[in-house]
């Protein structure tokens, strides 16, 4: 509205401006109004330099020389209202092409500072990549490097002498830990894709942390770190994973006593407040940089870059735990002084509804298993003999195929009580072996196991739908061999 006005009085203006001027202008009386319209249509835009003409052409007809009394007049009118439309169209198609051209401009600007910033990014993620790779590399070598030596203290050792029992203890305990690293690497690209699925049920919080406490005991002793522990003494009940929370406590406590120096000290607390429970892990240990806090729980974040790394890792911890804890509903938090005072980390976690009376379960043994007869199918030939091994000192008869296609004649040929087959086979894989016995009325009774690192909830489908009675990820427990075995059925043999 304003600037229609303002065109308005400009249009009155040069009116005024006109009259004073005609006996100087003549016959160009309209050059002062048509250089008006350029410089309104330009300043106010199309609309208003429409009504700026409008008012002047009007002012001249009504006030000027009765112009309609003569044909010069007339067409001097007509020349000025054409000459205006003209002007105004003309202008606001070339302001509509200059808002293009800045538009565009500001586009390709935008596009450049967007390709500039992926690019700083492609760098950035090669930088982390080559991290990443080079840390993987150090924490794989380091495990295999004692796995070897106790290997060859075992070769050089008497049979049951105390250097092959400590060899041996080397040799589980780097097993563990290579373990631990894939199933960490494989349960952060879970998280990752939303593949994990929580087997919730009732527990209480305070037995799955003073259990996990109890299990990294001789962790804490090996290093020198005192740990004081702090349950309260009512239950805390949580609708959650026994295995995952105890997988989220024990990578607290993994966490605390990595970066404690000998003769240090951890508190576990578990703290109740409205509607949660709180598990809170503090340590007097190395602590943590302010430009490193917002970071701690990122994936392959390492707050030891030194060369030597002396406090080891892949940098996926407190990623897991973070992950873990949210799949509950809960939240995590880090707090720390700075560098050499020391950290805590904090899980909150929402309390069930009700808390049911305490239930004492006694733990079941597993029975002792009758002799079997067990094909196992691996192309990995120390993998199948280590367990062919353990088989036969359980009593049972063992045969093994190192391909798909030997597998299955093999199966045919003994009518196996078990398979445990791999899935990643030379010839035929693992899927293509059980779908054939599957369609063999004659091994109908033959139990079938995966045994597979192919282990991601895609898997666990494709191997039940291919016919496999059972999916077990490598590294496989002998608990978890012993257990099977004893559960599988026995209809008797051909």
């Amino acid at each position: 509205m304003v600037r229609y006005t303002v065109a308005a009085a400009c249009g009155a203006c040069m009116l005024a401006a006109s009259g004073a001027l005609e006996s100087v202008l003549h016959g160009f009386v309209f050059s002062l109004p048509v250089a008006g319209v350029a410089l309104v249509v330009y300043t106010l835009g199309p609309g208003p330099s429409v009504l700026f003409s409008a008012v002047v052409a009007y002012g001249f007809w009504r006030y000027f020389q009765a112009p309609f009394q003569s044909h010069q007049e007339v067409a001097r009118l007509a020349a000025f209202s054409v000459a205006s439309l003209s002007i105004t169209l003309s202008v606001g198609l070339l302001q509509r092409a200059q808002l293009r051209i800045r538009q565009e401009k500001s586009r390709v600007e935008r596009a450049e500072r967007e390709l500039r910033h992926s690019n700083a990014l492609l760098l950035e993620t090669d930088r982390h990549k080559d991290q990443f790779l080079a840390m993987l590399s150090h924490e794989l070598r380091n495990p295999l490097s004692p796995i070897r030596n106790a290997l060859a203290l075992i070769d050089r050792s008497p049979p049951g002498s105390a250097e092959a029992v400590r060899a041996r203890a080397i040799v589980n305990r780097q097993v563990i830990h290579l373990t631990r690293m894939v199933d960490d690497l494989l349960d952060v690209t879970r998280i990752s894709r939303g593949r994990i699925r929580l087997q919730r049920s009732r527990v209480d919080l305070a037995e799955v942390l003073r259990r996990t406490v109890e299990d990294h005991r001789s962790l804490f002793a090996s290093r020198n770190i005192a740990v004081e522990v702090h349950l309260g003494e009512v239950p805390s009940w949580l609708e959650a994973d026994p295995t995952r929370l105890s997988q989220v406590i024990g990578n607290l406590l993994q966490n605390a006593a990595k970066f404690t120096d000998p003769g240090g000290h951890v508190r576990v607390a578990l703290e109740r407040r409205a509607g949660a429970a709180v598990v809170r892990v503090r340590d007097d240990g190395a602590g943590i940089a302010p430009a490193m806090l917002g970071r701690v729980f990122e994936p392959f974040t390492q707050a030891d870059d030194t060369l030597h790394r002396s406090r080891g890792g892949l940098g996926l911890g407190l990623a897991l735990v973070k992950g873990l804890v949210e799949l509950h509903g809960g939240e995590v938090e880090v707090h720390s002084e700075g560098a050499g005072r020391g950290t805590e980390l904090s899980v909150q976690l929402p309390l069930a509804p009700e808390a049911p009376a305490l239930r004492m379960e006694t733990p079941v043994p597993v029975a002792s298993v009758p002799p079997l007869r067990v094909l196992v199918i691996e192309d990995n030939v120390d993998a199948a003999e280590t367990l062919r091994e353990l088989l036969l000192m359980w009593g049972h008869e063992v045969e093994v195929a190192l391909d798909g296609g030997t597998g299955l004649e093999r199966t045919r040929l003994l009518r196996p009580d078990v398979v445990l087959c791999d899935i990643g086979l030379p010839v035929m894989d693992g899927y293509e072996v059980a779908r054939a016995i599957r369609s063999d009325p004659s091994l109908a009774s033959t139990f079938l196991v995966a045994v597979t690192g192919y282990a991601l909830p895609e898997d666990q489908r494709r191997a039940a739908e291919a016919g496999f009675g059972r999916h077990l990820a490598k590294p496989v427990a002998l608990e978890t061999i012993e257990a099977l075995l004893a559960s599988v059925p026995r209809l008797g043999r051909a």
